[in-house]
């Protein structure tokens, strides 16, 4: 019938039931009190019943163009349309902290809660796995190959990123 449905054991009664309703629907992810939507047309939407570390919050600018979402117990990554890669919500392990990346708190929000962190950054990204507290990157071609040319030669290569153990 074209409705989201949630199940399942949460904190807050109203976590399952304020869910949007969406459709043409490409992927869904929750975490332990928030969720996000992305469509098929790249749009991102949220819900959340506890955003004490504005993981529920969406930056500025960060709701359209998005290619992949998934979200940690207390966080969201995205990956852009550009390969851009966005972070944001709980820090405590740098789970939301995107390497070599800038910060854009103040893209976010007006009130960044202790802890917490938005960042953006990377490029060539084509997936993210957030789970718990940590995240993966999956990166199409490492762009630094000082280091490993010397070792594997200049031809394209499919490389993973741990971002956070």
């Amino acid at each position: 019938n074209g409705s989201i449905y949630g199940f399942g054991h949460s904190s807050a009664s109203s976590f399952f039931t304020s869910i949007p309703q969406k459709t043409n629907v490409k992927k869904i992810s929750i975490g332990s009190s928030h969720g996000m939507i992305l469509d098929n047309d790249g749009n991102l939407y949220s819900w959340g019943v506890d955003s004490t570390y504005n993981q529920s919050t969406i930056p500025n600018l960060q709701n359209t163009n998005v290619l992949d979402v998934d979200c940690g117990d207390d966080h969201t990554v995205i990956v852009k349309n550009n390969g851009e890669c966005v972070a944001w919500g709980k820090n405590n392990y740098s789970q939301s902290f995107i390497p070599f990346g800038q910060n854009i708190n103040d893209e976010w929000t007006d009130n960044v809660p202790d802890n917490s962190v938005a960042t953006k950054g990377m490029n060539n990204v084509f997936s993210v796995s957030a789970k718990a507290n940590r995240s993966l990157t999956f990166v199409k071609r490492y762009t630094d190959t000082t280091l490993l040319d010397s070792k594997f030669g200049t031809y394209p290569r499919l490389c993973t990123i741990v971002h956070t153990v």
